[in-house]
This record gives structure tokens, C-alpha cells and sequence, in this order.
């Protein structure tokens, strides 16, 4: 039975990391679309579970997961800031008829979906 002492280890840290390594990498896999980018988020996931807290953390696993689910949201929201950015650009020289247009409806219009 793992002691507090064990329990919050580096290495105890280490195999809960690798037991949900897949899970993580599935996770940011579907989210981005990359294996490049998902190697890089779980990279990341790992550097924040080595920093966190983990005597606090009641479900590791859960925790991991989470933590892999934001950064990818946060990726995304960095990944597509630029985009809107010009899509708000384009809807300022658009015909008039157009500028209605909410962003969503404008990426098909310009064949960007």
C-alpha cells in the first residue's frame, strides 16, 4: 500500500503519468488533429503534473485528463485568433449586403471551413 509519502513521489508521479499517457494523447489527438501538436500537449500535461500539488489531487487520472482537455482548448483558441482576426478584416471590405454575416457563415462563404 502506497505511504503519503510514496503516494506523492516522482516515481509514483511517473507511472500514474504513463498509465494515462494514451488516454492523454487520444484526447489532444482528436481535439487537434496533429500527433505533433498532441506529443507536445502531453509534453506539456506532464511538466504541470510534475509541478502540481499532487497530495491535493484526489483522482489522478481525472486531474491529467482535464488538464489535457484545457490545453487543448487553449491551443485551439491560439490556433484560430489569427483566423478570426482576419475574417474580421475581410467583413470591414465585404460588400455592405454581407457585413451581416456572422463569422461562421462567413468561413463558408470564403471556402475556409
Amino acid at each position: 500500500m502506497d505511504t503519503p509519502a510514496t503516494y506523492g513521489g516522482l516515481d509514483h508521479a511517473t507511472q500514474v503519468f504513463l498509465s494515462v499517457r494514451p488516454r492523454l494523447f487520444g484526447i489532444a489527438y482528436r481535439m487537434l488533429g496533429s500527433a505533433a501538436e498532441a506529443e507536445d500537449l502531453v509534453q506539456e500535461v506532464w511538466l504541470r503534473w510534475q509541478g502540481a500539488d499532487r497530495s491535493a489531487i484526489v483522482d489522478p487520472p481525472a486531474f491529467l485528463a482535464t488538464a489535457a482537455v484545457r490545453l487543448s482548448i487553449n491551443a485551439l483558441k491560439s490556433a484560430f485568433a489569427p483566423f478570426d482576426e482576419r475574417l474580421r478584416l475581410i467583413s470591414e471590405v465585404v460588400k455592405p449586403g454581407y457585413a451581416h454575416l456572422r463569422s461562421e457563415e462567413t468561413r463558408v462563404v470564403f471556402g475556409t471551413v
